[in-house]
């Protein structure tokens, strides 16, 4: 009976001695910090700060324009509700919104060289203020109302001239001249040559604005046009000055610009 005594002490023993080691090495390190992992943020399971499914851009589905109409777009396209851009060519900047044009334009029809075809726009001026003036087509505009320069040109053996100059809708726009189309007279490059024809006549600039682009050849058919009517070929009738003395008048000629309209 003692020895067994002696055994239930021994296993007592061992058991607070096993206790007292597992209860030092707690006090050693001290409770878990738990402050922590409660401090830190729980993972968000809903859209993000700005309101998006995530921070990242929009993803836009590749987009295929009509014989690649967007290039053309002078301002750019516009974008959609996602930001994606569209095939639509943008306005150009600056325009003047409805609230901005109240006043009631004049009830007439402006006068174009006699012509009436022109029309009352409203655009914003140099001080900013949008109001309506006069414009005919084929009346030149400053390059920055046209954007960048239209992806056009002129069919071979035809040379054109881009110009920034309103249209038969009244607005700005880059337009093309093509002089040398076959079978006019534009493809004589020699100026004998052109006078000796008929049907053609030699042109030279003149000596103000708006002067011609270029000296060639240009069917007569072509000048003294009604000034912002519609031509032939998608052009319009425009006044340029041009040099109204002959060559080789050894300045007898005293005058350096007279005014003629044309097709262009």
């Amino acid at each position: 009976m003692q020895r067994l005594w002696l055994a239930v002490g021994s296993l007592m023993l061992l058991a607070g001695a096993c206790g007292s080691t597992a209860g030092g090495a707690g006090d050693a390190l001290g409770p878990l910090d738990t402050s922590e992992a409660a401090d830190a943020p729980a993972a968000a399971d809903g859209p993000a700060p700005d309101g998006s499914a995530d921070s990242q851009p929009p993803r836009c589905p590749p987009r295929e324009c009509p014989n690649g109409s967007d290039a053309c777009c002078p301002f750019g396209t516009t974008t959609d509700s996602q930001g994606c851009s569209t095939c639509t060519c943008a306005p150009a900047p600056g325009g003047c919104s409805p609230a901005e044009c109240t006043a009631t334009p004049p009830p007439v029809i402006p006068l174009c060289g006699g012509n009436p075809v022109g029309m009352f726009v409203c655009e914003r001026d140099a001080s900013g203020a949008c109001g309506y003036r006069a414009v005919c087509p084929g009346d030149s505009c400053p390059p920055e109302q046209c954007g960048r320069q239209a992806c056009a040109a002129c069919v071979p053996p035809a040379k054109g001239t881009f110009w920034c100059a309103r249209g038969l809708d009244h607005t700005c726009g880059w337009r093309l001249s093509c002089l040398g189309f076959e079978g006019t007279c534009g493809t004589i490059n020699d100026r004998a040559a052109c006078e000796g024809d008929n049907r053609c006549r030699w042109l030279d600039p003149g000596c103000t604005e708006p002067k011609l682009a270029a000296a060639g050849c240009y069917d007569r058919a072509d000048l003294e046009c009604a000034p912002g009517s519609a031509c032939s070929r998608g052009r319009i009738c425009v006044k340029r000055v041009i040099n109204p003395c002959p060559a080789g008048d050894a300045g007898a000629c005293a005058a350096c610009g007279a005014e003629l309209a044309l097709c262009l």
